[in-house]
Order: C-alpha cells, then sequence, then structure tokens
C-alpha cells in the first residue's frame, strides 16, 4: 500500500539534505521559513504541491509548514533549545527517518532525492542556516 506524500516528508527530506551538507540548524523565524517556502513553491510547483498559502497581510503563510514542523519538533526530528527559539536544530534522528521512511514515500509519489537536494540548495540561499 502507497503512502501518500505529506508535507512532514518534503519538510524532512529538506532539513536531511541541509544537515548532510554540514548545516545544523535553520531560522526558527517564522515569517523567514513561510516566505523561503512559498519561493520555492512558485519554483518547484510539483514537489512542493502539498502546500498551500494563503497570502494575507504580512507574508504568505501555509498551516502544513506550521503543522510540519510542529510534529517534527514533537517527533524529535528537530528541536529549539534556546530560551527565545531563533533556531531549529536539526537532530541525528532526521537522516535515518528520512532514509527509512520519507525517501521511499517522496520516490513513490514521482519526487527523486535530486529534487528534494534542490529545495535544499533553495532554502540554504532563503533562509538563514548555520553550522
Amino acid at each position: 500500500m502507497l503512502m501518500p506524500m505529506t508535507a512532514e516528508d518534503v519538510v524532512v527530506g529538506i532539513f536531511c539534505h541541509l544537515k548532510q551538507h554540514d548545516k545544523v540548524k535553520l531560522s526558527a523565524d517564522r515569517e523567514s521559513l513561510h516566505r523561503a517556502f512559498f519561493d520555492i513553491k512558485k519554483k518547484f510547483p510539483r514537489t512542493m504541491s502539498v502546500f498551500t498559502f494563503r497570502e494575507r497581510e504580512q507574508f504568505p503563510e501555509s498551516v502544513q509548514l506550521d503543522q510540519a514542523l510542529s510534529n517534527l519538533d514533537a517527533a524529535g526530528l528537530i528541536s529549539r533549545q534556546n530560551l527565545t527559539p531563533r533556531y531549529y536544530l536539526f537532530e541525528n534522528p532526521l537522516v535515518s527517518s528520512y532514509d527509512k521512511f520519507s525517501k521511499k514515500i517522496l520516490s513513490d509519489a514521482g519526487i527523486k532525492d535530486e529534487d528534494v537536494e534542490a529545495l535544499a540548495r533553495e532554502i540554504e540561499t532563503l533562509a538563514i542556516c548555520g553550522r
């Protein structure tokens, strides 16, 4: 039985590729993250099809992105450990979760690993990443 692709699968893939390229954290600033994901959805609409955005007053918002970040945080794949959560840290189980689950789900949806890596490169240039 094929599992449907979710926003979590896409975000896990993006974050996994960032971690594999020695990035250990990503800005937790909601506005910059939503803008970055909105911009890559325009560039890669098929790969980012699970995300919808409302263009409201200040910046485009995605319920799917908010929920994916919350779910990954609850699952221990990412974390925000400082008092003012400025960064999401990529935790060690992130890569194995991608390899065991999300990679196949994305592949079954016709999304290649190279496609996900291209998304990660875009996020790296649009959002604040750090070592």
